[in-house]
């Protein structure tokens, strides 16, 4: 085979997949410059090299002329970053019409990376994912109702998490309200992806109105969840058991979120090792409050331990606030101090900061049992927690 050929395979391999010579040589397993010399002609590849390279070629070759995706959801955008947002779509719209539904699987693929990214608590890193894919879906027309509910839904938990103002987070989830639709035919059109965003967009609206001080609507939201997640499987259900739980113990119903933790338990039948991992940390603190239970910390502990093992960073400052609290139940007030500044202290980092009204609020119940010494300093959280409290409620009681 001629040189000149080797040089045509690469380029015609760094045309449709969009790979700098960098990607190609990492694919290939030599240096850059070995790459530029195969395809200035300065040198051919040996014939280890050859065999992968005419068999990469191959693969490119018939994918793509058999219209599948072979680009990378990277390389689009990076094709497109530069242009106008007129040029952009009409780029979008012509790879879409070369390529068709195998873009689907750059859709999924990246939603669930940036999903990943924010249960890691990567917020801001898993925010501009799925504004990327808003545009992405917008500009390919990917199942419009599906994407917009997975990407809305996705925003408006990054802006929960991080304090944002939460009538605009309720109402970017209201917007959606009756997309997906709730009849047998349109949750079979819808599929997995679809199901598993209008769970989550009203677990999440649910919360929000938790936080908003309206505790029958966040009821009413669940109750809906449950009745929709019921058609789909005990894991759904398992997920909104879970957001209930949260639901009733951030307005100290601890009775209701140890009933609805307990419950959730029993349906992920350890499938669903976060639900598994959040229930048990729910059920811990319910029993420290309502059975003064000396073991519930170490039910805590455990549902941590595998939240860490699980990677999962996500509410963590409201997982160890939860812990300072069972402390504080169980009369354990240095543990709790010690917890609590844990919780303010990975917010902090994190930029996690709606939880902090409770949080602070957690800190002087704490130092209000730990003498007078104290009394300024809780008289100054409590102020803190106050204002905060203006704009996120999350069933905070000062007097």
């Amino acid at each position: 085979m001629a040189r000149s050929e080797f040089s045509e395979m690469i380029e015609f391999i760094q045309q449709v997949t969009g790979y700098t010579q960098s990607k190609v040589a990492r694919r290939m397993g030599v240096s850059q410059s070995t790459v530029s010399d195969w395809t200035s002609g300065t040198t051919t590849p040996r014939p280890d090299k050859r065999k992968i390279l005419k068999s990469w070629y191959e693969e490119v070759r018939k994918a793509h002329s058999d219209k599948k995706h072979v680009l990378g959801y990277q390389e689009i955008l990076t094709m497109t970053s530069r242009m106008s947002t007129t040029q952009a779509m009409q780029t979008y719209r012509e790879i879409a019409f070369d390529l068709s539904a195998p873009l689907l699987d750059i859709f999924y693929g990246h939603w669930y990376a940036a999903q990943i990214e924010f249960l890691q608590g990567k917020y801001q890193s898993s925010l501009r994912k799925n504004r990327n894919l808003t545009h992405f879906a917008d500009c390919f027309e990917l199942e419009p109702n599906i994407m917009a509910i997975a990407c809305s839904y996705a925003v408006a938990q990054i802006d929960l998490f991080q304090g944002k103002n939460l009538r605009k987070v309720k109402n970017k989830l209201e917007a959606h309200e009756g997309s997906s639709g709730h009849t047998p035919l349109a949750d079979a059109e819808y599929g997995l992806l679809g199901v598993h965003s209008e769970v989550m967009r009203l677990c999440v609206l649910a919360f929000c109105y938790c936080l908003l001080g309206d505790l029958q609507q966040a009821l009413r939201v669940i109750d809906r969840c449950h009745r929709f997640a019921s058609n789909h499987g005990d894991s759904f259900r398992a997920v909104a058991l879970s957001w209930e739980a949260d639901i009733y113990y951030a307005n100290g119903y601890w009775k209701e979120a140890l009933k609805a933790a307990e419950k959730g338990l029993e349906l992920s039948q350890d499938n669903l090792p976060l639900v598994t991992a959040i229930a048990n940390i729910h059920i811990g603190n319910c029993r420290a409050a309502v059975h003064k239970d000396m073991h519930s910390i170490d039910r805590i502990k455990e549902g941590l331990s595998l939240l860490e093992k699980l990677n999962f960073n996500f509410a963590w400052s409201f997982w160890l606030e939860i812990m300072a609290s069972a402390y504080f139940q169980l009369n354990k007030f240095d543990e709790a101090l010690a917890t609590v500044d844990e919780a303010i202290a990975f917010g902090n980092r994190i930029g996690e900061t709606v939880w902090l009204p409770r949080i602070l609020g957690t800190k002087a119940r704490i130092l209000g049992k730990m003498g007078k010494k104290h009394e300024r300093e809780q008289l100054e959280l409590l102020s803190q927690a106050r204002e905060l409290a203006g704009r996120v409620s999350f069933g905070l009681d000062f007097a």
